[in-house]
């Protein structure tokens, strides 16, 4: 059996085909992703010109208290992204996981050389590449919704703050 013929069963049009879509996909997400970020970063950046624009002052209260509300449901936002990536992480994790059963079943079974263990793992690992980029597309983008969200909470942490603070410094 020629190395070729070997290489040829390995990847498979089913398996090129499932990549390919997969590349596809991957690529979708990452555009999807940079457009969420950069309207969750134009959103941040209003609140944040809202709170530091009016200096806290007595006289802006109301768009010191828009911002905050402003913030609130930006983070509601974030949080329901957050469900709705870690879904779809879950679901690739567990691609990943089906795929690495098949390809282990064919490298123990149907595969022309003789491999160890290790050889094996390279092997299962050359096909899930793809599938590992987009599992790491979507956990970096969670890790960023939750930064957003952290930063918002600090924010609102802040405002009620100073808000308390402007109570105290009004009653003297």
């Amino acid at each position: 059996m020629s190395s070729y013929h070997l290489w040829d069963q390995m990847h498979t049009e089913e398996e090129k085909a499932r990549v390919a879509k997969t590349i596809e996909g991957t690529e979708k997400l990452i555009v999807l992703c940079e457009k969420k970020r950069d309207e969750l970063r134009k959103d941040v950046d209003e609140i944040t010109e809202s709170l530091f624009r009016h200096n806290f002052i007595t006289n802006n209260s109301k768009s010191i208290i828009d911002a905050q509300a402003h913030a609130l449901s930006l983070r509601h936002r974030i949080n329901d992204d957050i469900a709705k990536y870690a879904t779809r992480l879950t679901k690739v994790k567990a691609n990943i996981t089906n795929i690495e059963q098949q390809r282990m079943v064919f490298y123990h079974t149907n595969f022309g050389l003789k491999t160890n263990g290790g050889e094996k793992k390279i092997l299962i690992e050359g096909h899930l590449s793809e599938n590992r980029r987009m599992e790491h597309v979507l956990e970096i983008h969670i890790e960023f919704l939750r930064a957003t969200d952290k930063i918002l909470e600090s924010y609102q942490f802040g405002v009620k703050n100073t808000i308390s603070l402007m109570e105290i410094l009004g009653k003297q």
